[in-house]
């Protein structure tokens, strides 16, 4: 589980919590796996050129009075009393659609829409489709396992307890010696990354520097629910990902203010992932010239 995801999972779970007693762990378990390729040699396996068999799936807008649109999954800000079609404000033109296979088909006056699987050549500004399928769901990673062993007893049932002291011990005082605080399910309990009644929650604190068993001491007079605190030498911690944050977003902001480069979300953690329409040479060199290892591009439309 990348730690966006983790922290996402962590936001939910803060959401739903209900104070209540639970254990202190103090076993630490296996480590979790280090990444397997760095940011820049995979961004460089995205980038699209004229030619390229691409695909994606997403919203096949078919408007009067203009070519039939692919459409990106960028967030759009809701505002009532338009038309009930889909916001294509992200989106390639597209050639070779069957409009009569899309799944979810809408119409609203003369426009349809829908959503596709489509692959075809990427060709002077245009996707050419050669395959049209239904729409392929995001496939969510496996649930990372509780890095600690489970206390004398078991873990205690039920969500997590009050964070606040714990959080502003880490985040506030301690950004230098901790990453984020992430949550696992080790009775599982989950379904879409969003916890159900019930339960059980750990939450994880990684160590970057200094005493682990200390931190883990003091972190328990701290916090009353399910607790896993293990050593991660060498990670990058909070600081250490705010500060590239801060050093990225001024340069990451004007290409995102520029429609043309068709980026739409950016989020942090240890790299600054980048969302995008695709990654083109020239967005390639732009983002590569920012930070080279420090930026992660998440296109939508990608080569095969």
């Amino acid at each position: 589980m990348t730690d966006s995801r983790r922290w996402s999972a962590l936001v939910a779970a803060v959401v739903l919590a209900v104070t209540g007693c639970a254990r202190v762990d103090a076993a630490p378990g296996p480590a979790p796996a280090a990444p397997s390729a760095s940011p820049a040699a995979d961004m460089a396996r995205l980038i699209v050129r004229d030619g390229d068999l691409v695909e994606a799936s997403g919203t096949v807008l078919a408007a009067p009075g203009g070519p039939v649109r692919f459409c990106a999954p960028a967030p759009t800000t809701a505002i009532g009393g338009g038309p009930p079609v889909p916001d294509c404000s992200v989106g390639v033109p597209v050639l070779g659609v069957d409009l009569n296979r899309l799944a979810e088909a809408g119409r609203y006056e003369k426009t349809r829409f829908g959503r596709a699987r489509l692959r075809g050549e990427w060709r002077s500004g245009t996707l050419r489709v050669t395959e049209q399928g239904p729409p392929v769901a995001a496939t969510l990673e496996p649930a990372e396992p509780t890095p600690c062993r489970p206390p004398d007893g078991g873990w205690q049932r039920g969500p997590l307890g009050d964070t606040n002291r714990v959080f502003e011990y880490v985040e506030s005082r301690h950004p230098d010696r901790f990453r984020r605080p992430w949550v696992t399910y080790p009775r599982g309990a989950t379904r879409d990354e969003t916890p159900m009644a019930g339960a059980t929650e750990v939450l994880v604190i990684e160590v970057v520097r200094g005493d682990v068993d200390g931190a883990r001491r003091d972190l328990a007079a701290l916090y009353a629910g399910n607790l896993c605190v293990v050593g991660r030498a060498g990670a990058k911690s909070l600081a250490d990902q705010r500060g590239l944050h801060e050093a990225v977003q001024p340069e990451l902001t004007a290409i995102m203010e520029d429609a043309a480069n068709g980026v739409y979300a950016s989020g942090s953690e240890d790299t600054v992932s980048v969302e995008m329409l695709m990654l083109t040479p020239a967005l390639h060199g732009r983002l590569t010239a920012i930070s080279a290892d420090g930026i992660t591009a998440v296109p939508w439309l990608r080569p095969l």
